[in-house]
């Protein structure tokens, strides 16, 4: 069978969020969606708050972990409601991770789940993450206190309906037993997790998007 095509189709009352780093000059971005509880257009008002809050809280809560060979350089967040929506960009909070030691090289990433309560489709949503200090891996180990810091700081995401009221973290699905959605479907997310405190084959990757 031929693979599935799927179109980039509109998503309702979602906001994409992405963050944007550099490591030793390479370009990092996290991503992560929000979404409307009632599913409504989101507003350039909101759209606007959402970069600012995503900013200033990943400059607070996960910046602080990384190393500060990670250079953060700003947020971008997108309305889905349609192909032609609101954008808004912030850059608020600190600008280098907050550690001083040295970061492993931009190949060498750790990956944060968005656990969406979804079955299985859980393990395909995340995203990996760069900065990762290198004296707290040993092997293919991290230092448990360090990674259990990562997810920390990515659980204040969960509170941004107390910024932006009626927004909740999700992920997005567009496809489901070899079919496309109309719409797409999302799912809100419950918590954040690392499948293991292991850097190896199965949790290294180039930086990439998550989801």
């Amino acid at each position: 069978m031929p693979p599935l095509v799927v179109p980039n189709l509109p998503v309702p009352g979602t906001v994409a969020i992405r963050i944007f780093g550099l490591l030793f000059g390479q370009q990092v971005i996290n991503s992560i969606h929000v979404t409307r509880n009632d599913h409504a257009a989101p507003s350039q008002s909101e759209v606007v708050l959402l970069a600012d809050y995503f900013s200033t809280t990943w400059a607070a809560s996960v910046l602080p972990t990384l190393s500060q060979d990670y250079k953060y350089v700003k947020t971008v967040a997108r309305s889905l409601h349609s192909l032609i929506d609101w954008q808004s960009k912030s850059s608020s909070g600190s600008s280098e991770g907050g550690n001083a030691a040295a970061s492993e090289p931009g190949s060498v990433t750790i990956r944060v789940n968005y656990d969406a309560g979804v079955g299985g489709k859980s393990a395909h949503w995340g995203t990996q993450i760069s900065g990762i200090i290198k004296a707290n891996q040993n092997g293919n180990a991290v230092a448990v206190d360090w990674a259990a810091s990562l997810v920390a700081g990515f659980g204040n995401f969960l509170t941004v309906g107390a910024t932006v009221p009626g927004y909740d973290p999700s992920v997005v699905s567009r496809s489901a037993a070899g079919a496309v959605l109309t719409p797409p479907q999302t799912y809100q997310i419950l918590q954040f997790n690392l499948n293991s405190y292991n850097i190896g084959s199965q949790d290294t990757r180039l930086n990439g998007h998550g989801s």
